[in-house]
């Protein structure tokens, strides 16, 4: 059966267990989207590895909410870690994709659905 001896601290304590059994001596290069999910993974990686050993970069796409890359950035740095941000944005608006062998306009151009995925 189950039992009920989880924590919020023996969750974190097993995670940063097996982050360093998995990552061993290697470093670590984690790419921070702007979610919970990666947030976390990050300041888990520092917790288990330190920040010395972690090359954390968010890809700022122009898609963000408001200011959502500046507060990404203050979270890890109030846990000590250093995060680089990639401004990409012209890259992604003139960026083109093909689609059932045709290419598609630029994304700043495109106003049909299928194409902006």
């Amino acid at each position: 059966g189950f039992k009920g001896d989880f924590t919020p601290k023996s969750r974190e304590e097993e995670a940063i267990k097996e982050i360093r059994e998995q990552v061993g001596d290697n470093d670590v290069l984690v790419l921070v989207s702007g979610g919970v999910d990666s947030a976390v993974c990050a300041a888990l990686l520092k917790k288990a590895i330190g920040p010395e050993r972690i090359y954390s970069i968010h890809v700022d796409h122009g898609f963000m909410r408001m200011d959502e890359s500046k507060t990404v950035v203050k979270a890890l740095n109030d846990v000590g870690l250093e995060l680089k941000v990639l401004s990409v944005q012209n890259e992604f608006l003139k960026a083109t994709t093909k689609i059932d062998g045709k290419e598609t306009p630029p994304l700043e151009e495109c106003i049909r659905p299928e194409w902006k995925r």
